[in-house]
Protein backbone atom coordinates (compact mmCIF):
# COMPACT_ATOMS: atom_id res chain seq x y z
CA UNK A 1 0.00 0.00 0.00
CA UNK A 2 1.56 3.57 -0.76
CA UNK A 3 1.67 5.22 2.48
CA UNK A 4 2.70 9.00 0.70
CA UNK A 5 3.49 10.07 -2.16
CA UNK A 6 5.08 13.26 -3.68
CA UNK A 7 6.44 14.24 -7.16
CA UNK A 8 9.03 15.87 -8.43
CA UNK A 9 8.19 18.48 -11.34
CA UNK A 10 10.04 21.24 -12.97
CA UNK A 11 11.71 22.23 -16.84
CA UNK A 12 12.88 19.29 -18.30
CA UNK A 13 10.89 16.63 -16.59
CA UNK A 14 7.74 14.61 -17.23
CA UNK A 15 6.17 11.68 -15.55
CA UNK A 16 4.30 8.85 -16.44
CA UNK A 17 2.08 7.25 -14.30
CA UNK A 18 -1.32 7.11 -12.40
CA UNK A 19 -0.42 6.42 -8.51
CA UNK A 20 -1.48 7.98 -5.60
CA UNK A 21 -1.04 7.86 -1.34
CA UNK A 22 -3.58 5.26 0.13
CA UNK A 23 -3.19 2.98 -3.42
CA UNK A 24 -2.06 -0.26 -3.92
CA UNK A 25 0.10 -2.34 -5.94
CA UNK A 26 -0.82 -5.39 -7.35
CA UNK A 27 1.34 -8.37 -8.21
CA UNK A 28 0.01 -9.01 -10.76
CA UNK A 29 1.02 -6.62 -13.40
CA UNK A 30 4.07 -4.61 -14.63
CA UNK A 31 5.28 -3.01 -11.05
CA UNK A 32 5.89 0.32 -12.50
CA UNK A 33 4.59 2.75 -10.25
CA UNK A 34 5.86 5.82 -12.45
CA UNK A 35 7.94 6.46 -14.81
CA UNK A 36 10.59 9.12 -14.70
CA UNK A 37 11.74 11.19 -18.00
CA UNK A 38 14.35 13.99 -17.93
CA UNK A 39 15.87 16.53 -20.82
CA UNK A 40 18.37 18.83 -20.91
CA UNK A 41 20.66 20.29 -24.03
CA UNK A 42 23.51 17.08 -22.97
CA UNK A 43 23.21 13.92 -22.16
CA UNK A 44 25.35 14.18 -19.03
CA UNK A 45 22.72 17.24 -18.00
CA UNK A 46 19.47 15.12 -18.57
CA UNK A 47 20.92 12.30 -16.32
CA UNK A 48 22.07 14.85 -13.61
CA UNK A 49 18.11 16.40 -13.89
CA UNK A 50 17.17 12.87 -13.52
CA UNK A 51 19.33 12.20 -10.06
CA UNK A 52 17.58 15.81 -8.59
CA UNK A 53 14.03 14.51 -9.55
CA UNK A 54 15.04 11.12 -8.15
CA UNK A 55 16.05 12.68 -4.87
CA UNK A 56 12.98 14.94 -4.90
CA UNK A 57 10.43 11.62 -5.11
CA UNK A 58 8.97 10.91 -1.57
CA UNK A 59 6.56 7.65 -1.67
CA UNK A 60 6.44 5.21 1.34
CA UNK A 61 4.98 2.51 1.81
CA UNK A 62 6.86 0.14 -1.30
CA UNK A 63 10.29 -0.70 -1.74
CA UNK A 64 11.85 1.20 -5.30
CA UNK A 65 14.60 0.98 -7.23
CA UNK A 66 15.62 4.81 -6.71
CA UNK A 67 19.08 3.83 -4.77
CA UNK A 68 19.76 1.76 -7.81
CA UNK A 69 19.30 4.02 -10.48
CA UNK A 70 20.93 7.16 -8.86
CA UNK A 71 23.95 4.40 -8.78
CA UNK A 72 23.60 4.00 -12.35
CA UNK A 73 23.05 7.56 -13.16
CA UNK A 74 26.45 8.94 -11.20
CA UNK A 75 28.48 5.99 -12.68
CA UNK A 76 31.07 7.25 -14.92
CA UNK A 77 30.54 4.21 -17.57
CA UNK A 78 26.97 5.57 -18.02
CA UNK A 79 27.50 9.29 -17.76
CA UNK A 80 30.41 8.83 -20.60
CA UNK A 81 28.07 7.08 -22.82
CA UNK A 82 29.86 3.65 -23.01
CA UNK A 83 27.71 1.90 -21.10
CA UNK A 84 26.34 -1.10 -22.42
CA UNK A 85 24.15 -4.13 -21.75
CA UNK A 86 27.07 -5.59 -19.42
CA UNK A 87 26.80 -2.61 -16.76
CA UNK A 88 24.80 -4.30 -14.28
CA UNK A 89 26.18 -7.34 -14.33
CA UNK A 90 30.00 -6.24 -14.88
CA UNK A 91 29.73 -3.52 -12.11
CA UNK A 92 28.13 -4.90 -8.43
CA UNK A 93 29.03 -1.96 -6.82
CA UNK A 94 25.68 -0.34 -8.15
CA UNK A 95 24.05 -2.69 -5.85
CA UNK A 96 25.64 -0.80 -2.76
CA UNK A 97 23.36 1.29 -1.40
CA UNK A 98 21.18 1.28 2.48
CA UNK A 99 18.37 -0.95 2.58
CA UNK A 100 15.39 1.27 3.92
CA UNK A 101 12.45 -0.07 6.04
Amino acid sequence: RIEAYRTPGGPGIRLDGAIASGGSQLPYYDSLLVKCIAHAHTFQGAAKKLENALHEFRLRGVRTNVPFITNVLKHPKFLSGTADTSLIESTPELFDFPLLP
